[in-house]
């Protein structure tokens, strides 16, 4: 995703989930405990964003984003098991409001954690299709893309916040 203003952002993942289908019913996958934290990015017009990833149970995280604000949007997220391209399934719940029940509650992202530095891309919806009403073929989609790095918004990247103890 390009790096956008809040405003634009925050619609961008309100009404811009990207995709009616899940990739995990249930999930199995074990948490990875160096993505658990607050994470701090500046958009391109100088705003700090935060982003709170915190445990929900053995296989899924808490999501939110921007953390702290009134208007912060709230997910589940759990890791897609593929060889070719593992990636995280991100269920946007809502803010204030949940998300309206027509639209597509699914973003897929993939991630890379170094040192303090988070850097997610969601899957583009212009390259896999957001139109797949099939599990199957929204797997069978990213797999055979799995190489294309066009498959992906622009990276966002993250830095981990410390937190007093």
């Amino acid at each position: 995703m390009k790096l956008l203003p809040l405003a634009i952002m925050l619609v961008l993942l309100l009404v811009g989930c990207d995709y009616h289908v899940a990739l995990v019913t249930t999930p199995d996958q074990p948490l990875q405990p160096g993505l658990i934290g607050l994470w701090q990015r500046q958009d391109d017009a100088g705003h700090k964003e935060l982003l709170q990833v915190l445990p929900l149970d053995k296989h899924q995280y808490l999501i939110v984003f921007p953390a702290g604000q009134k208007d912060s949007l709230y997910a589940r997220a759990c890791h897609w098991r593929n060889d070719a391209l593992p990636m995280v399934q991100i269920t946007w719940l809502g803010s204030t409001e949940p998300i309206a029940a027509d639209a597509p509650p699914y973003q897929y992202a993939r991630w890379t954690l170094a040192g303090d530095t988070l850097t997610v891309q969601l899957l583009n919806p212009e390259q896999i299709s957001a139109g797949t009403r099939s599990s199957t073929a929204l797997a069978n989609s990213i797999t055979a893309n799995a190489d294309d790095p066009m498959i992906f918004r622009e990276a966002m990247s993250f830095h981990r916040q410390k937190t007093d103890k």
